[in-house]
């Protein structure tokens, strides 16, 4: 059964002022308010311990100009227990702590053909991942990367101590049994809407006021005729490549290219063309191509250790709010007060346990 627990508790929520002069801006140097959040009701699950190291900081039990309110939420999907920690500042957008949660650490605006990948029961398969650089941050090692959905740019903190793998290549062969499977599906939605089109055009036939219409639409039949063959040479030509493939080759990183010669049935003058060519967006990259590749990947299968219980806190992310050199109040404090005074190696003990 799927469980899923909503719950107020302690992390940072530098909230939006309660009165018209909070909402305006309380003095920096007026006390706020501190809402300490009830405990978690999760055996082991280490949540009160993390927020107790939180606590230490003064920036949070101790506010000036604005009001602290704990708030999270977990969830007992999957394999593991996630918990997202939300912080608003002042005003959104909220500073977020996630455990154990690695699509926080990709790019959700890369995902490729989900509607084709759901379809074919595949993985989702993606091509942006968000670096990350490793570096002591008060004795211990944290990642450190930046965020770029809608180009954000939002720093992140990781705390990832064993450097678990939580995305894997996909392969050459995986891509091209993708690729061939999407222009099948392809295919078969054009050629039943080519049918429904044929009949279309009996119906209007027999239409006295629709009949000057039929040429054209016949055209455009013809044209679709041709972007079907198109589509069953493109089939046939990737299937000839995935045949081709050595075993290295097979297990070889695969890449996508987007081209600058895309197919169209209509040509920039208006006309139907006679002979469809070119290539489609993100076919799958040839060895040699010059043009920029893009690496393709997937969700580890089980990044997570079996071994250990579910509440384990494996990954911990911190995504700041604000955008990297964006100047205002709440970004200097938790630049200053947050980060730099937080107990990242206290955090990091409570990992893996």
């Amino acid at each position: 059964m799927i469980v899923k627990i909503f719950l107020a508790v302690a992390i940072v929520t530098i909230t939006a002022m309660q009165s018209r002069a909070q909402s305006s801006g309380k003095d920096k140097n007026v006390p706020g308010r501190f809402f300490k959040a009830p405990s978690c009701k999760i055996p082991g699950f280490k949540i009160d311990a993390l927020f107790e190291i939180i606590n230490r900081l003064p920036a949070i039990t101790q506010p000036k100009g604005y009001d602290v309110q704990e708030r999270f939420t977990i969830s007992t999907e999957g394999k593991v227990y996630k918990a997202r920690l939300s912080i608003p500042l002042l005003n959104p957008p909220p500073l977020h702590i996630f455990i154990n949660d690695p699509q926080q650490l990709m790019n959700p605006q890369s995902i490729l053909f989900p509607e084709e990948t759901r379809s074919l029961q595949l993985p989702e398969i993606f091509s942006d991942t968000f670096a990350i650089t490793y570096k002591k941050i008060n004795g211990v090692n944290v990642g450190t990367g930046i965020h770029a959905e809608f180009n954000s740019n939002l720093l992140l903190h990781v705390l990832n101590p064993r450097h678990s793998r939580f995305f894997k290549p996909v392969t050459k062969e995986q891509y091209l049994r993708f690729w061939i499977g999407k222009l099948t599906l392809d295919i078969n939605r054009d050629s039943k809407q080519l049918e429904e089109s044929k009949s279309n055009l009996k119906l209007m036939a027999d239409n006295a006021a629709l009949k000057s219409t039929i040429p054209e639409i016949e055209k455009s039949i013809t044209a679709f005729i041709k972007w079907i063959s198109y589509l069953k040479a493109k089939k046939q030509q990737f299937q000839k490549r995935l045949d081709g493939l050595s075993t290295d080759e097979k297990k070889a990183p695969a890449y996508y290219a987007m081209y600058t010669d895309a197919p169209a049935m209509i040509d920039q003058n208006g006309k139907y063309v006679e002979n469809i060519s070119g290539h489609l967006p993100y076919e799958p990259a040839e060895d040699n191509d010059t043009l920029n590749r893009t690496p393709l990947y997937n969700f580890a299968k089980d990044p997570f250790d079996p071994k250990l219980p579910k509440t384990a806190f494996q990954l911990i992310i911190i995504k700041d709010p604000f955008s990297e050199g964006k100047k205002n109040r709440i970004k200097e404090l938790i630049d200053k007060e947050f980060y730099p005074l937080l107990n990242f190696k206290d955090i990091a003990q409570l990992m893996y346990k």
